[in-house]
């Protein structure tokens, strides 16, 4: 027959078991939360460079709206690196951030090729271009999160009191 002092000690290394694989579990999922984390570093930066890139191309871009001379082969450089950055990181990159970013480089090309035409397709196919790259900027903004996490920053900090009037006075005259 058992004593209590077997029934205590069973309890004991019971226990001390399911603790050790609550541990080995919280492990894994630290190590997990590591690499996820690098995941998320990496794809920043590559989308800090795509989005640098199209920056680029923007610029150049945009001379033809404004009737100034766009440089065609400086347009083709621009998009040959866009291309070369989603070659380069398309391991790193979700497949809706890269068709995005392809659809969109494909866009600016269609809007070279207007911008010889005539006005009215030159203004749509601008208009189209513009349409591509805001989704391909709102697609990167909510996949990483960017406002949440900007929330979450915001709450770390305790805004001073002249802050939340000074925010409080420029809401009230945007009311105005």
């Amino acid at each position: 027959m058992m004593e209590i002092k077997d029934y205590i000690l069973a309890i004991g290394i019971t226990t001390t078991f399911l603790i050790s694989v609550y541990n080995l579990y919280l492990s894994v999922k630290n190590r997990k939360n590591t690499l996820r984390e690098h995941l998320y570093k990496e794809q920043l930066a590559m989308c800090g460079k795509l989005i640098n890139a199209f920056y680029l191309m923007n610029t150049e871009i945009s001379k033809g709206f404004f009737n100034y001379n766009v440089d065609y082969q400086k347009v083709t450089e621009f998009a040959e690196n866009i291309g070369y950055i989603i070659f380069q990181n398309e391991y790193l990159a979700p497949d809706s951030l890269l068709t995005l970013a392809n659809d969109t480089v494909t866009s600016s090309q269609d809007f070279l090729d207007a911008s010889l035409q005539d006005a009215k397709k030159f203004q749509e196919e601008y208009e189209r271009y513009f349409q591509h790259y805001y989704s391909l900027i709102t697609f990167i903004r909510d996949y990483f999160g960017i406002k949440d996490l900007s929330k979450e920053n915001q709450k770390l900090y305790i805004i001073p009191k002249y802050m939340k009037d000074f925010q409080r006075d420029n809401r009230n005259s945007f009311k105005k």
